[in-house]
């Protein structure tokens, strides 16, 4: 019922924001069974658009993206074990040809985790003067999980 009545209000939020010309979210899956779950939740997204499968190993689609491309060490097995999804952060550092003035990351798993172990909190307060501020490098502002159960109970 909540995200039936939600989602008019933010089909509106991000055209009016228009988040494409600014921010890609790099969607992160590591083989075929993490990407089906990935596209079945990318054909549902509301601004599409914004949205980048981006393999830890070997992409699933033709011309797709891996941090491989990137990082040559991760089609090592151990180093995807040991970066997992940080491997994404790095990668896309190196990614000389994103211009774009945001960056951000999800996975193919976001929705099961977010009412599961963990959700992503943001403190716009203390983000503002960073967000601000000129700079002509990309900055990683956090990254955490909150281990506290189900997220949006949490934030009730």
């Amino acid at each position: 019922e909540y995200e039936a009545s939600i989602k008019p209000w933010r089909e509106l939020y991000f055209d009016l924001a228009s988040f494409a010309k600014f921010v890609t979210l790099f969607s992160i899956y590591h083989d075929s069974g993490s990407y089906s779950i990935l596209e079945k939740h990318l054909a549902a997204a509301l601004n599409r658009d914004v949205y980048v499968p981006l393999s830890l190993t070997n992409a699933s689609v033709p011309r797709g993206l891996t941090t491989k491309e990137f990082i040559p060490a991760m089609a090592d097995k151990v180093q995807q074990l040991q970066l997992s999804e940080f491997a994404a952060i790095l990668a896309m550092a190196k990614a000389t040809w994103y211009i774009k003035p945001w960056i951000g990351f999800t996975t193919y798993s976001e929705t099961r985790k977010s009412t599961w172990r963990e959700g992503v909190s943001l403190d716009w307060v203390k983000c503002e003067p960073y967000l601000k501020a000129p700079t002509p490098e990309h900055a990683v502002l956090f990254w955490y999980g909150i281990f506290a159960g189900d997220y949006w109970d949490l934030l009730d």
